[in-house]
């Protein structure tokens, strides 16, 4: 299974489902259910929303070289296996809906996809190779498309390359 794909789905997936309960806490504690102290208790469930979206954003603009799919594969495994692991904890319990359950097997199914995403070589590597060599020299060791943007000095100011350092003119 390409580690790339599978960053870009959960990293989607994330994004949806964080951006659902920041949009519309009434329809996702339809769904969820309410919590005991609802109003003690929003605050935490927006809190994990806005990780989950961040986390899902952080897959979806993986850049393809291995370094950047070792950190989103992590990423994705630690998303998973925390929520994974709360819901088998609280469901069982009855802390929280059994809907949750739900939750659980897809949360099993992205550490299944990431385990299978695995290379056979044995050297650790991701699969990646190739993409690597046409990334431009300054994309190489960053994992996000979006650093570009923020190296780039304001007028004014000097950049020392090597410590991305600024400088006073």
């Amino acid at each position: 299974m390409n580690p790339m794909l599978v960053a870009r789905a959960q990293g989607v997936f994330n994004t949806v489902c964080g951006t659902w309960a920041l949009l519309s806490l009434r329809s996702f504690e339809r769904y969820f259910g309410p919590q005991r102290l609802r109003q003690e208790q929003d605050w935490l469930v927006r809190t994990v929303s806005g990780l989950l979206v961040s986390c899902g954003w952080s897959q979806i603009r993986t850049l393809p070289t291995a370094e950047c799919l070792v950190q989103a594969r992590r990423l994705g495994l630690g998303t998973a296996l925390t929520l994974f692991a709360i819901d088998l904890v609280y469901v069982p319990a009855g802390k929280v809906r059994r809907s949750h359950a739900l939750d659980a097997v897809i949360e099993a199914g992205w550490l299944v996809a990431w385990w299978r995403s695995r290379t056979s070589t044995g050297d650790g590597s991701t699969g990646a190779g190739p993409a690597e060599g046409r990334l431009r020299r300054w994309d190489r060791g960053t994992c996000d498309r979006s650093v570009r943007f923020w190296s780039r000095a304001p007028a004014g100011y000097g950049v020392d390359r090597r410590n991305r350092r600024k400088e006073a003119p």
